[in-house]
Protein backbone atom coordinates (compact mmCIF):
# COMPACT_ATOMS: atom_id res chain seq x y z
CA UNK A 1 0.00 0.00 0.00
CA UNK A 2 1.20 3.13 -1.04
CA UNK A 3 2.63 5.98 1.74
CA UNK A 4 1.34 8.65 0.22
CA UNK A 5 -2.78 7.37 0.00
CA UNK A 6 -4.96 9.00 2.48
CA UNK A 7 -4.88 7.25 5.43
CA UNK A 8 -9.01 8.28 5.77
CA UNK A 9 -9.58 5.16 3.36
CA UNK A 10 -7.39 2.40 5.72
CA UNK A 11 -9.68 3.36 8.60
CA UNK A 12 -12.83 4.30 6.93
CA UNK A 13 -12.03 0.47 5.50
CA UNK A 14 -13.08 1.66 1.63
CA UNK A 15 -14.30 -1.88 0.42
CA UNK A 16 -12.14 -1.31 -2.75
CA UNK A 17 -9.26 -0.60 -0.81
CA UNK A 18 -9.80 -3.33 1.60
CA UNK A 19 -10.01 -5.95 -1.06
CA UNK A 20 -6.54 -5.13 -2.53
CA UNK A 21 -5.05 -4.66 1.29
CA UNK A 22 -6.05 -8.25 2.13
CA UNK A 23 -4.20 -9.54 -1.17
CA UNK A 24 -1.32 -7.85 -0.56
CA UNK A 25 -1.60 -8.88 3.36
CA UNK A 26 -1.85 -12.50 2.18
CA UNK A 27 1.14 -12.27 -0.28
CA UNK A 28 3.22 -10.37 2.71
CA UNK A 29 2.65 -12.87 5.47
CA UNK A 30 3.65 -15.60 2.73
CA UNK A 31 6.81 -13.75 2.32
CA UNK A 32 7.95 -13.45 5.97
CA UNK A 33 6.96 -16.79 6.45
CA UNK A 34 9.01 -17.90 4.08
CA UNK A 35 12.12 -15.27 4.68
CA UNK A 36 12.06 -16.35 8.30
CA UNK A 37 11.90 -20.33 7.24
CA UNK A 38 14.90 -19.66 4.89
CA UNK A 39 17.11 -17.41 7.50
CA UNK A 40 17.13 -20.22 10.09
CA UNK A 41 17.50 -23.09 7.77
CA UNK A 42 20.67 -21.42 5.87
CA UNK A 43 22.27 -19.18 8.97
CA UNK A 44 21.43 -15.86 7.08
CA UNK A 45 20.43 -12.73 7.83
CA UNK A 46 18.80 -9.96 6.06
CA UNK A 47 21.94 -8.68 4.88
CA UNK A 48 22.64 -12.18 3.19
CA UNK A 49 19.05 -13.01 2.21
CA UNK A 50 16.19 -10.75 1.19
CA UNK A 51 12.88 -10.48 -0.57
CA UNK A 52 10.99 -8.20 -3.04
CA UNK A 53 7.08 -8.29 -4.21
CA UNK A 54 6.26 -6.72 -7.15
CA UNK A 55 2.38 -5.74 -8.04
CA UNK A 56 1.03 -6.61 -11.23
CA UNK A 57 -2.43 -5.99 -12.28
CA UNK A 58 -4.27 -8.23 -10.05
CA UNK A 59 -1.89 -9.91 -8.12
CA UNK A 60 1.75 -9.79 -6.45
CA UNK A 61 5.32 -11.64 -7.19
CA UNK A 62 7.62 -12.39 -4.54
CA UNK A 63 10.82 -12.61 -5.29
CA UNK A 64 13.58 -14.04 -2.59
CA UNK A 65 17.60 -13.20 -3.56
CA UNK A 66 20.92 -13.42 -2.59
CA UNK A 67 21.79 -9.53 -1.21
CA UNK A 68 25.30 -10.82 -0.66
CA UNK A 69 27.79 -9.46 -3.63
CA UNK A 70 27.54 -12.72 -5.79
CA UNK A 71 25.60 -14.53 -3.74
CA UNK A 72 26.13 -18.13 -2.43
CA UNK A 73 24.60 -20.27 -4.00
CA UNK A 74 22.05 -21.60 -1.88
CA UNK A 75 18.99 -20.78 -4.05
CA UNK A 76 20.17 -22.07 -6.71
CA UNK A 77 21.13 -25.64 -4.66
CA UNK A 78 17.38 -25.23 -3.06
CA UNK A 79 15.95 -24.54 -6.94
CA UNK A 80 17.51 -27.97 -7.66
CA UNK A 81 16.36 -29.84 -4.56
CA UNK A 82 12.31 -29.23 -4.43
CA UNK A 83 11.94 -31.67 -1.66
CA UNK A 84 14.15 -29.41 0.82
CA UNK A 85 12.21 -26.66 -0.36
CA UNK A 86 9.59 -27.63 0.53
CA UNK A 87 10.10 -29.02 4.07
CA UNK A 88 11.69 -25.84 4.63
CA UNK A 89 8.76 -23.65 3.14
CA UNK A 90 6.57 -26.16 5.06
CA UNK A 91 8.13 -25.77 8.52
CA UNK A 92 7.71 -22.19 7.97
CA UNK A 93 4.27 -21.76 7.49
CA UNK A 94 3.32 -24.63 10.07
CA UNK A 95 5.00 -22.47 12.88
CA UNK A 96 1.76 -20.58 13.55
CA UNK A 97 0.16 -19.50 16.86
CA UNK A 98 -3.19 -21.69 17.63
CA UNK A 99 -6.47 -19.89 16.31
CA UNK A 100 -7.38 -19.72 20.50
CA UNK A 101 -4.27 -17.67 21.07
CA UNK A 102 -5.19 -15.02 18.55
CA UNK A 103 -6.78 -11.88 19.16
CA UNK A 104 -9.37 -11.51 16.39
CA UNK A 105 -11.65 -9.09 18.07
CA UNK A 106 -12.59 -6.23 20.61
CA UNK A 107 -14.65 -6.87 22.85
CA UNK A 108 -17.07 -4.38 24.59
CA UNK A 109 -14.66 -4.11 28.01
CA UNK A 110 -11.66 -2.74 25.88
CA UNK A 111 -14.02 -0.16 23.83
CA UNK A 112 -15.75 1.08 27.06
CA UNK A 113 -12.24 1.45 28.44
CA UNK A 114 -10.76 3.69 25.69
CA UNK A 115 -14.19 5.32 25.76
CA UNK A 116 -13.86 6.29 29.51
CA UNK A 117 -10.52 7.64 28.74
CA UNK A 118 -11.68 10.08 26.17
CA UNK A 119 -14.54 11.37 28.12
CA UNK A 120 -12.01 11.28 31.56
CA UNK A 121 -9.96 13.60 29.61
CA UNK A 122 -12.21 15.44 27.45
CA UNK A 123 -14.22 16.69 31.11
CA UNK A 124 -10.66 17.40 32.64
CA UNK A 125 -9.31 19.69 30.20
CA UNK A 126 -12.92 22.23 29.28
CA UNK A 127 -13.16 22.36 33.33
CA UNK A 128 -9.62 23.38 33.73
CA UNK A 129 -9.91 26.41 31.53
CA UNK A 130 -6.09 25.51 30.39
CA UNK A 131 -7.15 26.05 26.74
CA UNK A 132 -7.89 28.56 24.71
CA UNK A 133 -11.70 29.62 23.69
CA UNK A 134 -10.46 28.02 19.95
CA UNK A 135 -9.10 25.36 21.55
CA UNK A 136 -11.98 24.27 24.04
CA UNK A 137 -14.78 24.64 20.99
CA UNK A 138 -12.54 22.32 19.37
CA UNK A 139 -13.05 19.89 21.98
CA UNK A 140 -16.28 18.25 21.25
CA UNK A 141 -15.68 18.20 17.27
CA UNK A 142 -12.05 15.72 18.85
CA UNK A 143 -14.49 13.87 20.87
CA UNK A 144 -16.90 12.68 17.98
CA UNK A 145 -13.78 12.17 15.52
CA UNK A 146 -12.39 9.56 18.18
CA UNK A 147 -15.58 7.72 18.88
CA UNK A 148 -16.01 7.36 15.17
CA UNK A 149 -12.18 6.16 14.64
CA UNK A 150 -13.07 3.54 17.74
CA UNK A 151 -16.54 1.88 15.94
CA UNK A 152 -13.80 2.05 12.57
CA UNK A 153 -11.08 -0.36 14.25
CA UNK A 154 -13.99 -2.42 16.08
CA UNK A 155 -15.08 -2.96 12.55
CA UNK A 156 -11.40 -3.62 11.50
CA UNK A 157 -11.24 -6.01 13.91
CA UNK A 158 -14.27 -7.55 14.34
CA UNK A 159 -15.84 -7.79 10.14
CA UNK A 160 -12.75 -7.85 8.10
CA UNK A 161 -10.48 -9.92 11.15
CA UNK A 162 -7.33 -7.58 10.39
CA UNK A 163 -5.52 -5.27 12.84
CA UNK A 164 -5.11 -1.69 12.20
CA UNK A 165 -1.08 -1.36 12.96
CA UNK A 166 0.39 0.72 15.12
CA UNK A 167 1.71 2.99 13.07
CA UNK A 168 -1.65 3.37 11.38
CA UNK A 169 -3.14 4.04 14.93
CA UNK A 170 -0.69 6.90 15.43
CA UNK A 171 -0.88 8.23 12.19
CA UNK A 172 -4.61 8.69 12.40
CA UNK A 173 -4.44 10.13 15.84
CA UNK A 174 -2.10 13.16 15.02
CA UNK A 175 -4.57 13.82 12.50
CA UNK A 176 -7.68 14.34 15.13
CA UNK A 177 -5.32 15.88 17.73
CA UNK A 178 -4.12 18.72 16.78
CA UNK A 179 -0.56 19.20 17.29
CA UNK A 180 -0.55 21.53 19.67
CA UNK A 181 -3.01 19.60 22.59
CA UNK A 182 -0.82 16.60 21.86
CA UNK A 183 0.13 16.66 25.41
CA UNK A 184 -2.83 17.31 26.59
CA UNK A 185 -3.87 13.78 25.03
CA UNK A 186 -1.12 11.62 26.52
CA UNK A 187 -3.12 9.72 28.42
CA UNK A 188 -5.68 9.21 25.38
CA UNK A 189 -2.68 7.99 22.98
CA UNK A 190 -0.77 6.13 25.32
CA UNK A 191 -4.52 3.92 25.82
CA UNK A 192 -4.90 3.20 22.45
CA UNK A 193 -1.05 2.54 21.83
CA UNK A 194 -0.82 0.01 23.87
CA UNK A 195 -4.40 -1.75 23.11
CA UNK A 196 -3.74 -1.82 19.60
CA UNK A 197 0.34 -2.59 19.89
CA UNK A 198 -0.17 -6.46 19.79
CA UNK A 199 0.04 -8.04 16.61
CA UNK A 200 -2.74 -10.32 16.12
CA UNK A 201 -1.08 -12.91 18.38
CA UNK A 202 1.65 -13.39 16.04
CA UNK A 203 3.63 -10.97 17.56
CA UNK A 204 6.10 -13.66 18.85
CA UNK A 205 6.46 -14.95 15.31
CA UNK A 206 5.69 -12.73 12.20
CA UNK A 207 4.92 -9.44 12.24
CA UNK A 208 5.50 -6.39 10.03
CA UNK A 209 8.67 -4.34 11.26
CA UNK A 210 8.94 -0.89 10.85
CA UNK A 211 11.15 -1.88 7.54
CA UNK A 212 8.25 -3.32 6.04
CA UNK A 213 6.06 -0.03 6.70
CA UNK A 214 8.49 2.22 4.03
CA UNK A 215 8.00 2.73 0.35
CA UNK A 216 7.43 1.26 -2.09
CA UNK A 217 4.69 -0.55 0.22
CA UNK A 218 3.12 0.27 3.14
CA UNK A 219 1.06 -2.30 5.43
CA UNK A 220 -1.59 -0.71 7.36
CA UNK A 221 -2.56 -3.69 9.02
CA UNK A 222 -0.80 -6.48 10.98
CA UNK A 223 -0.52 -10.28 10.26
CA UNK A 224 -3.75 -12.08 11.52
CA UNK A 225 -3.66 -16.15 12.34
CA UNK A 226 -7.00 -15.91 10.51
CA UNK A 227 -4.98 -15.53 7.57
CA UNK A 228 -2.30 -17.28 8.22
CA UNK A 229 -3.51 -20.37 9.90
CA UNK A 230 -5.42 -21.74 6.42
CA UNK A 231 -2.17 -20.55 4.72
CA UNK A 232 -0.52 -23.25 7.35
CA UNK A 233 -3.50 -25.91 6.59
CA UNK A 234 -3.29 -25.53 2.86
CA UNK A 235 0.90 -26.64 2.93
CA UNK A 236 0.20 -29.99 1.72
CA UNK A 237 -3.06 -30.03 0.03
CA UNK A 238 -5.10 -27.59 -0.90
CA UNK A 239 -8.66 -27.40 -2.22
CA UNK A 240 -9.11 -25.46 -5.64
CA UNK A 241 -12.08 -23.02 -6.16
CA UNK A 242 -15.29 -23.99 -8.56
CA UNK A 243 -15.31 -23.52 -11.73
CA UNK A 244 -12.08 -25.49 -11.85
CA UNK A 245 -11.33 -24.12 -15.16
CA UNK A 246 -9.06 -21.28 -14.48
CA UNK A 247 -6.80 -22.99 -11.86
CA UNK A 248 -6.55 -25.94 -14.11
CA UNK A 249 -5.59 -24.38 -17.17
CA UNK A 250 -3.31 -21.38 -15.69
CA UNK A 251 -1.15 -24.77 -13.59
CA UNK A 252 -1.41 -26.94 -17.11
CA UNK A 253 0.39 -23.25 -18.42
CA UNK A 254 3.19 -23.87 -16.04
CA UNK A 255 4.45 -27.35 -17.17
CA UNK A 256 7.84 -27.38 -18.50
CA UNK A 257 8.90 -30.86 -18.37
CA UNK A 258 5.66 -32.88 -17.89
CA UNK A 259 1.83 -33.22 -17.78
CA UNK A 260 0.58 -36.69 -16.75
CA UNK A 261 -3.04 -37.37 -17.14
CA UNK A 262 -5.22 -40.06 -16.20
CA UNK A 263 -9.45 -39.44 -17.15
CA UNK A 264 -12.08 -41.91 -17.28
CA UNK A 265 -14.02 -39.86 -19.91
CA UNK A 266 -12.49 -37.31 -22.53
CA UNK A 267 -14.79 -34.37 -23.93
CA UNK A 268 -12.55 -31.31 -24.51
CA UNK A 269 -15.31 -29.98 -27.21
CA UNK A 270 -15.41 -26.06 -26.73
CA UNK A 271 -12.50 -26.00 -24.44
CA UNK A 272 -9.61 -24.38 -26.58
CA UNK A 273 -8.35 -22.50 -23.63
CA UNK A 274 -7.30 -26.22 -22.44
CA UNK A 275 -5.50 -26.86 -26.05
CA UNK A 276 -3.93 -23.53 -25.77
CA UNK A 277 -2.42 -24.06 -22.27
CA UNK A 278 -1.38 -27.98 -23.31
CA UNK A 279 0.58 -25.98 -26.48
CA UNK A 280 2.11 -23.22 -24.07
CA UNK A 281 3.05 -25.96 -22.18
CA UNK A 282 4.47 -27.80 -25.06
CA UNK A 283 6.11 -25.25 -26.63
CA UNK A 284 8.09 -24.83 -22.85
CA UNK A 285 9.39 -28.47 -23.31
CA UNK A 286 6.81 -30.84 -21.38
CA UNK A 287 5.50 -34.00 -22.91
CA UNK A 288 2.45 -34.93 -22.40
CA UNK A 289 0.96 -38.58 -21.41
CA UNK A 290 -2.70 -39.34 -21.70
CA UNK A 291 -4.31 -42.36 -20.23
CA UNK A 292 -7.51 -43.46 -20.74
CA UNK A 293 -10.10 -45.32 -19.09
CA UNK A 294 -12.84 -47.44 -20.28
CA UNK A 295 -15.23 -44.66 -19.62
CA UNK A 296 -14.78 -43.97 -23.48
CA UNK A 297 -16.53 -46.77 -24.32
CA UNK A 298 -19.90 -46.18 -21.64
CA UNK A 299 -21.98 -45.47 -25.00
CA UNK A 300 -21.43 -43.79 -28.31
CA UNK A 301 -21.64 -40.51 -27.16
CA UNK A 302 -18.70 -41.08 -24.72
CA UNK A 303 -16.81 -42.83 -27.37
CA UNK A 304 -17.45 -40.76 -30.13
CA UNK A 305 -16.68 -37.54 -27.77
CA UNK A 306 -12.83 -39.46 -26.87
CA UNK A 307 -12.49 -39.90 -30.81
CA UNK A 308 -13.18 -36.77 -31.68
CA UNK A 309 -10.99 -35.11 -28.63
CA UNK A 310 -8.00 -37.57 -29.83
CA UNK A 311 -8.26 -36.27 -32.90
CA UNK A 312 -8.02 -32.65 -32.08
CA UNK A 313 -5.24 -33.24 -29.09
CA UNK A 314 -3.10 -35.44 -31.68
CA UNK A 315 -3.93 -32.57 -34.91
CA UNK A 316 -2.60 -29.80 -32.58
CA UNK A 317 0.55 -31.52 -29.94
CA UNK A 318 1.56 -33.91 -32.81
CA UNK A 319 4.97 -35.72 -31.61
CA UNK A 320 4.35 -34.13 -27.53
CA UNK A 321 1.38 -36.27 -26.76
CA UNK A 322 1.36 -39.94 -25.79
CA UNK A 323 -2.25 -41.83 -25.48
CA UNK A 324 -2.47 -45.02 -24.14
CA UNK A 325 -5.51 -47.31 -23.21
CA UNK A 326 -5.69 -49.02 -19.70
CA UNK A 327 -8.04 -51.50 -19.99
CA UNK A 328 -6.95 -54.42 -17.40
CA UNK A 329 -9.93 -53.17 -15.20
CA UNK A 330 -12.13 -50.48 -14.18
CA UNK A 331 -9.61 -47.66 -13.70
CA UNK A 332 -12.10 -44.75 -12.53
CA UNK A 333 -8.82 -42.72 -10.89
CA UNK A 334 -8.65 -38.74 -11.89
CA UNK A 335 -4.87 -37.21 -11.84
CA UNK A 336 -3.14 -34.53 -13.12
CA UNK A 337 0.78 -34.20 -12.27
CA UNK A 338 2.45 -31.32 -13.44
CA UNK A 339 6.32 -31.68 -13.64
CA UNK A 340 6.33 -34.06 -10.78
CA UNK A 341 5.62 -31.77 -8.66
CA UNK A 342 1.84 -30.70 -7.83
CA UNK A 343 -0.85 -33.14 -8.76
CA UNK A 344 -4.53 -32.72 -8.76
CA UNK A 345 -6.82 -35.02 -7.29
CA UNK A 346 -10.44 -35.17 -7.46
CA UNK A 347 -13.60 -36.67 -8.94
CA UNK A 348 -12.81 -34.05 -12.22
CA UNK A 349 -12.37 -35.68 -15.79
CA UNK A 350 -10.38 -34.08 -18.55
CA UNK A 351 -13.94 -32.87 -20.13
CA UNK A 352 -15.79 -29.54 -20.46
CA UNK A 353 -18.74 -30.10 -18.04
CA UNK A 354 -16.40 -30.89 -15.44
CA UNK A 355 -14.24 -28.07 -15.63
CA UNK A 356 -17.03 -25.36 -16.32
CA UNK A 357 -20.47 -26.41 -14.14
CA UNK A 358 -20.22 -29.69 -13.11
CA UNK A 359 -20.03 -29.34 -8.94
CA UNK A 360 -16.74 -31.32 -8.70
CA UNK A 361 -14.03 -31.76 -5.99
CA UNK A 362 -10.21 -30.92 -6.38
CA UNK A 363 -7.42 -30.65 -4.66
CA UNK A 364 -3.55 -29.81 -5.54
CA UNK A 365 -1.15 -31.75 -3.46
CA UNK A 366 2.13 -30.38 -3.19
CA UNK A 367 3.74 -32.55 -0.46
CA UNK A 368 6.94 -34.45 -2.18
CA UNK A 369 6.72 -37.70 -0.65
CA UNK A 370 2.56 -37.58 -2.31
CA UNK A 371 3.57 -36.43 -5.21
CA UNK A 372 6.69 -39.14 -5.75
CA UNK A 373 3.93 -41.58 -5.05
CA UNK A 374 1.47 -40.74 -7.47
CA UNK A 375 3.95 -40.40 -9.75
CA UNK A 376 5.08 -43.72 -9.32
CA UNK A 377 1.17 -45.24 -9.36
CA UNK A 378 0.53 -43.18 -13.14
CA UNK A 379 3.75 -45.00 -14.22
CA UNK A 380 3.04 -48.50 -13.11
CA UNK A 381 -0.46 -48.20 -14.86
CA UNK A 382 0.96 -46.71 -17.96
CA UNK A 383 3.51 -49.44 -18.43
CA UNK A 384 0.16 -51.90 -17.82
CA UNK A 385 -1.66 -50.02 -21.01
CA UNK A 386 -1.54 -50.54 -24.60
CA UNK A 387 -0.70 -47.85 -27.04
CA UNK A 388 -3.16 -45.64 -29.14
CA UNK A 389 -1.35 -44.12 -32.02
CA UNK A 390 -4.62 -42.47 -33.64
CA UNK A 391 -8.15 -41.67 -32.53
CA UNK A 392 -8.82 -44.65 -34.96
CA UNK A 393 -6.77 -46.98 -32.78
CA UNK A 394 -8.89 -46.63 -29.66
CA UNK A 395 -10.57 -49.65 -29.49
CA UNK A 396 -11.30 -51.97 -26.28
CA UNK A 397 -8.57 -55.23 -26.44
CA UNK A 398 -10.52 -58.49 -27.55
Amino acid sequence: MRRGRDINIIINADPTYMNRAMKFIIVHTIAHMIILGLWSYLGLSSDELSYVILPRDESYDVWVFEAASGGYGFLKYLAEHSEILYNIVSSALSNVLPRDQCIVSLDSNILRMLRNTISTTINSLKQASALSPQDTQRLDSIQKQLEVFLENIKFLYNVAHVTPHNYVVNRYLSRIIPGRLKEHFNKVIDKFMTTFSEFDGTINYYFIEEGCISEPFTQPFSVSCVIVKPIADGVSQMSLERPLRKPIIELIETARSSIDIITWVLSIDGLSDLIKALKKACSSGAKIRLLLGRGIFSDDNAYNSAINSLKKLFQELGNSIEVRLYDKGQLHAKMIIVDKVVVIQGSLNLTKAALTSNVETAYAVIDPEEVRRCAEEFDKLWNEAIAVKSPEGLKPRQ
